[in-house]
């Protein structure tokens, strides 16, 4: 069994929809299911009390009023019912097949996600119908993308893992893929479970975020930024896990794509500690895969404070 929870946005218009669609997916995954909803954004409370949800009004927020990540996570641990944590973006559905992954995971440090399925869905969901779960995944299968390795939509881990999480911004880039790495950099599996976990991401806009140049797609902003240079190491993705769970159960894989090999040779290079000579280069090959555009992503903002490139270009030592 798990603790879930979550930040979501305001509870207006087809966000606050598929929000729903969310949580009421969360409370069908076991009648002892902890979830657990954080900050006071419009409607959070009123849901939370519809659903009988457990609700947080009180998270830290940057200056764009955008929820830090770090305090949540521990906030939430704090008040968990379980010792295993699931951390879910609001905007996911969920079902069964995760509790049934998690309890295929028999390892003492370990973070589990999967590739989430990107799917329109412009109402709300009937979850008065008894097939409900079936036809939805059915058509999700059908009419859904599958994501790639970057965007990871939920973590579920054991109570006490990354320790102390740096101030990232809830839902720009890197501070994810800064998860996965501190699991594997702490000595914990990083488990894939695409095989057997299917996890719905609602498509949605992004005018949520600010100074972005598209509202159809995640493409940053000034909060990424500050996000990336609160990053001093690797990235990964669940391209580098060294676990998969499926139908079989928990075994190990590795895969051998040329930016997992690097992310792999950096991340044994800072777990033994090679010399400077050795890690510095190893670090600063893997980061480039993440790094290679920033500047040009960045441009207007670097032209006004220059010295953010010298910020941007450390990495680990």
């Amino acid at each position: 069994m798990i603790t879930l929870f979550t930040l979501p946005k305001p509870f207006l218009g087809h966000i606050g929809m598929i929000q729903r669609n969310a949580i009421q997916s969360w409370t069908r995954l076991h009648p002892d299911i902890d979830i657990l909803v954080f900050g006071n954004e419009q409607g959070a409370a009123e849901v939370a009390a519809e659903f009988g949800v457990r609700h947080f009004p009180d998270v830290d927020v940057n200056e764009y009023g955008t929820p830090r990540i770090g305090g949540s996570f521990q906030q939430a641990e704090e008040a968990a019912r379980h010792s295993h944590m699931c951390y879910v973006n609001a905007d996911i559905m969920l079902f069964p097949d995760l509790l049934e992954a998690v309890a295929k995971v028999d390892l003492p440090r370990f973070v589990m996600g999967g590739l989430r399925t990107d799917y329109d869905i412009v109402k709300p969901v009937d979850f008065t119908r008894h097939d409900w779960a079936e036809a939805l995944r059915e058509d999700a299968k059908t009419n859904g993308t599958l994501h790639g390795f970057g965007g990871i939509d939920y973590f579920v881990y054991p109570r006490g893992m990354f320790g102390e999480i740096p101030q990232f911004a809830l839902g720009r880039w890197y501070w994810d893929q800064w998860l996965v790495y501190r699991a594997r950099r702490l000595g914990g599996a990083l488990i894939d479970a695409t095989a057997c976990v299917m996890a719905i991401h609602q498509n949605h806009d992004y005018r949520h975020i600010v100074d972005v140049e598209s509202k159809r797609g995640n493409v940053g902003g000034i909060e990424s930024f500050g996000n990336r240079l609160l990053v001093k190491s690797i990235l990964m993705t669940l391209e580098d896990a060294d676990w998969q769970v499926d139908e079989s159960g928990l075994s190990r894989i590795f895969r051998r794509t040329r930016w997992h090999l690097l992310n792999e040779a950096a991340l044994q290079a800072e777990i033994h500690e090679y010399p400077a000579l050795i890690r510095k280069p190893l670090v600063w090959i893997a980061r480039q895969q993440w790094d290679r555009n920033w500047k040009k992503r960045y441009a207007e903002l670097l032209s006004e404070q220059p010295e953010l490139i010298v910020q941007g270009e450390k990495y680990a030592v």
